[in-house]
């Protein structure tokens, strides 16, 4: 009677074709993830620097009857120093950007803390106001948004390709009031938490 013998499987060595495209797959994929990390640095850092810079969403200033006017898109925001308390901020409306029903939403922020949400129904300039105490002397961050924009090309209305939100005026601060308009303030809670979330 034979025994049966025990055969130890070994697995096939695999053919030299086999060994290359495996080293090809390899290189492949550790390329890629080099590649992704390289990518990965420099997104970063361009957010970085987008973070850091100290304005965006403006085009370039035009000339409207002899005044510096730009117009701004859906979002803005730009770093500058407050050289007073009270902030101007003069905004031109166009009509084509005003819904028949909803108007257009303007929101305003200084260093991430709304002071201002409004809907505009009517076109023309707006020349905002508000009073700020304790900003003076610090560099602050203003942002603003709209809801929508517009686009003079798509509107038939011009060569103008942007899509724009809002105009606006040079911004401008002052240690007094101004005369006119007589500036925009939060009123009770409002004002007092904006006041300490500003000059905390």
């Amino acid at each position: 009677m034979m025994m049966s013998q025990a055969v130890r499987c070994l697995p096939s060595l695999p053919a030299e074709e086999d060994v290359e495209t495996g080293f090809a797959r390899r290189r492949e994929i550790i390329l890629s993830l080099i590649l992704l990390l390289i990518m990965s640095v420099g997104g970063l850092q361009r957010w970085r620097d987008f973070r850091a810079a100290t304005e965006y969403g403006a085009y370039a200033f035009e000339k409207w009857d002899g005044e510096a006017v730009r117009w701004v898109g859906r979002y803005f925001s730009t770093k500058i120093p407050a050289t007073g308390d009270f902030l101007g901020i003069p905004i031109y409306v166009n009509p084509a950007n005003i819904d028949p029903e909803k108007g257009l939403e303007f929101r305003l922020s200084v260093d991430g803390v709304e002071i201002d949400r409004r809907c505009f129904f009517h076109p023309g300039w707006q020349p905002l106001t508000y009073h700020l105490p304790g900003i003076e002397g610090r560099e602050i961050v203003i942002k603003t948004r709209v809801a929508r924009t517009f686009n003079p090309l798509a509107l038939g209305q011009g060569n103008d390709a942007r899509d724009l939100g809002v105009a606006m005026k040079t911004i401008t601060f002052s240690s007094s009031p101004p005369s006119h308009p007589e500036p925009w303030v939060f009123s009770g809670g409002g004002f007092r938490r904006v006041r300490s979330a500003l000059s905390g």
